[in-house]
């Protein structure tokens, strides 16, 4: 077994998550720390299927999403452990501008009950992810 990370092209990664390339353009540019890249791992591309979940499955516009620190989003595993993804919520508080991973017993914390706020399971974007490399 080769120790090398599988690693993909932009247009693979749109078609992989079937994303119009004109839109995956758009996000690169507008959301990615590094609209540059030239290829995608598989941590990035996780990135790239929550972006596409909370842009297209919750219906939060890139206009709001650009507003927020997206570094949970492109670095999520010095926030949320691998084997965890499964239980794990994600906390986008558009009043603070941050993106927070909780537990799924963890009730959202007080204070950010008072906050706009959109919390959504990981589940089912893990799930879409694990399944592209079955």
């Amino acid at each position: 077994m080769s120790g090398h990370e599988a690693m993909f092209q932009p247009g693979m990664v749109a078609l992989t998550m079937d994303i119009p390339r004109q839109s995956f353009r758009y996000w690169r540019k507008h959301l990615d720390p590094l609209p540059e890249r030239k290829v995608f791992d598989k941590e990035t591309l996780f990135a790239y299927r929550l972006l596409a979940s909370i842009i297209q499955d919750k219906h939060i516009p890139v206009k709001t999403l650009e507003k927020f620190d997206l570094d949970p989003i492109f670095h999520w595993k010095k926030f949320v452990h691998s084997a965890s993804l499964q239980q794990t919520w994600a906390v986008l508080c558009e009043d603070k501008g941050t993106i927070e991973y909780v537990s799924e017993g963890k009730a959202i914390d007080s204070q950010m009950s008072n906050l706009k706020h959109h919390a959504f399971p990981l589940k089912p974007v893990y799930d879409k992810h694990i399944d592209s490399f079955i």
